[in-house]
């Protein structure tokens, strides 16, 4: 099964403040220790997960020690606050991506489809860039990585809890999706898949 998770932001005490979900954790390391453990419980060893960038933002060497408590084939593509390629291809990733990818999805019947992997959603018109100037900034963030649509479903991280599905993007952001438990879900391909035919994307 392939899973896809943006946005986990290990080690990143600032987040607390802007993701109130995280607030059930007293401080940062209690928040490590709860997103390994929600990590661990959708991603068995034998899945691969891509992760859309942000995985963390600390110290390399703390990462490591996470990194090694993951399960998963992992593949990454990178985000505006992840270390260089090297450091994930030296420490457990299979691939690691400066650049937007893309992969299959396939759900429980065999039916397959390409989709877009990136952080970032898809390139903002003129009238949205208005706007988050004035009014989103963060969203203005590495604009000449955002992809341009070409038609696929794009599968991204980068916007926290501003959406789960926005018309062809599906936001895997760790803030975006939350369970009946409330705990937040990753999405698998089989979810992808199920978004791509009930919204007839």
């Amino acid at each position: 099964m392939k899973y896809f998770v943006s946005d986990t932001h290990f080690l990143h005490k600032g987040i607390m403040r802007h993701c109130p979900w995280r607030n059930r954790w007293p401080d940062v390391n209690s928040m490590n220790e709860g997103i390994i453990e929600i990590w661990n419980y959708w991603v068995k060893p034998e899945d691969t997960v891509y992760v859309l960038g942000d995985l963390a933002l600390g110290k390399p060497n703390k990462l490591k020690k996470i990194i090694n408590r993951l399960n998963g084939h992992k593949i990454i593509v990178l985000g505006n606050h992840d270390l260089g390629k090297q450091f994930y291809l030296d420490n457990g990733f299979e691939f690691a991506y400066d650049e937007n990818i893309a992969t299959d999805v396939c759900d429980e019947d065999g039916h397959r489809l390409t989709v877009s992997l990136s952080h970032y959603p898809f390139k903002p018109s003129i009238l949205k860039k208005i706007y988050y100037f004035f009014f989103d900034r963060d969203m203005l963030r590495g604009l000449d990585k955002h992809p341009v649509d070409n038609g696929q479903v794009l599968l991204h991280g980068h916007v926290h809890d501003r959406w789960g599905r926005n018309g062809r993007m599906i936001n895997v952001g760790l803030d975006a999706h939350v369970g009946p438990n409330k705990d937040p879900m990753f999405v698998s391909e089989r979810m992808v898949m199920d978004y791509i035919r009930v919204f007839d994307l």
